[in-house]
């Protein structure tokens, strides 16, 4: 077997890390995500479409070499306001309810996190943890909790940046020459 054909050990860790938090989150929180990611999606389509939208209004009368009726340079700079304005509703409402939903995700996920390891704490006998002194169990309770929200934060973000980017560069593929 040739190196290239061996699994890199970063690639295997870092799926065993997804799947680990895989496993901590509920299947409600499972569905919210996949909701999250569709809004988030449709949000960098409606985005793309009015940056495309914008064309008509900057260069009135240039015709765009795609598209149908939504493009047609023939329509008044009034009526292209106008659809433009909507498609920017559109965006600002579904980058809202993404936004929003993400930061409910991460709240309730890092709220159920801390639960899980106060009912830990609770359930630890006590002769484990005699030696533990008290400031190191609040950093356990504080900050390695805090860390695991974070990341599972940023990956939201991640998330969003890889669909926006992979939604733009379609555009710009569909409307490159």
């Amino acid at each position: 077997m040739s190196m290239a054909d061996e699994p890199s050990p970063i690639l295997d860790r870092t799926h065993e890390l997804l799947r680990s938090l895989l496993r901590t989150l509920t299947a409600v929180e499972r569905l919210e995500t996949a909701a999250y990611v569709v809004l988030s999606l449709g949000a960098a389509f409606v985005g793309s479409l009015a940056a495309v939208l914008l064309v008509p209004l900057v260069q009135p009368g240039h015709t765009l070499p795609f598209g149908g009726a939504l493009f047609d340079a023939r329509r008044g700079v009034d009526a292209q306001a106008v659809i433009f304005a909507v498609a920017m509703t559109a965006f600002a409402l579904l980058r809202w309810q993404a936004a929003r939903l993400g930061a409910r995700l991460v709240g309730r996920y890092g709220m159920r996190l801390r639960q899980r390891v106060h009912a830990r704490l609770i359930e630890a006998p006590l002769t484990s943890l005699a030696d533990v002194t008290s400031a190191e169990i609040a950093n356990v309770l504080t900050h390695h909790v805090e860390l695991i929200v974070q990341g599972f934060s940023a990956l939201q973000q991640l998330l969003v940046a890889g669909i926006t980017a992979a939604v733009s560069l379609a555009f710009a593929f569909w409307v490159s020459p």
